[in-house]
């Protein structure tokens, strides 16, 4: 057999391997979501309170990926209320058949305003990496709004694609209450 030959054969080796790999994920994800998993005798970790989301829209973009899945444990604020920073999935404010995925850029008493395409938190600058804009040169009235002082049971939030976000600049804070993880 030929050394091409024999390249062949192990690519496709390989992409077949990729290809069960791929399955076998989807399956185990599929197993961890929709049954409980018993630790130990005395104790069990119940996998309802994780809930699986795939994304739909280019918002989150660079961080999340349309068509991304992702995995939101539903509890992981029942002691505690999202921190700046956090990204959560809550129930959308126009549409309550749906969700959202932003992160959380002020909470309770925090002051926000935009100002050609920057943020200030109580009257700082934020550093943002995982920022995008698709629209560097264009200013809009959406890169320049506020202040905003968030409630104190609410959240401030926006998506990471500024550009393209649908977020507390169009709908105002969202509601702890409407958080879901």
């Amino acid at each position: 057999m030929q050394k091409s030959q024999l390249l062949r054969k192990v690519g496709g080796f390989r992409k077949t391997r990729f290809i069960h790999y791929n399955i076998l994920h989807i399956i185990i994800l599929l197993i961890i979501t929709t049954a409980p998993l018993q630790v130990g005798s005395d104790a069990s970790a119940d996998i309802s309170e994780y809930k699986h989301y795939k994304t739909t829209a280019i918002s989150m973009v660079p961080t999340l990926l349309d068509g991304e899945f992702i995995l939101v444990n539903r509890n992981c604020y029942k002691d505690q209320k999202p921190q700046r920073g956090d990204i959560i999935v809550f129930e959308c404010p126009y549409d309550t058949s749906k969700k959202m995925i932003k992160r959380v850029i002020g909470i309770g008493t925090d002051v926000i305003r935009g100002e050609n395409k920057n943020i200030y938190l109580n009257g700082q600058i934020i550093h943002e990496p995982y920022v995008q804009h698709t629209r560097d040169e264009t200013v809009t009235e959406l890169d320049n709004f506020g202040p905003v002082t968030v409630p104190e049971d609410a959240l401030f939030v926006m998506g990471d694609n500024r550009d393209e976000s649908f977020d507390s600049r169009f709908f105002g804070v969202v509601s702890l209450d409407k958080v879901e993880g």
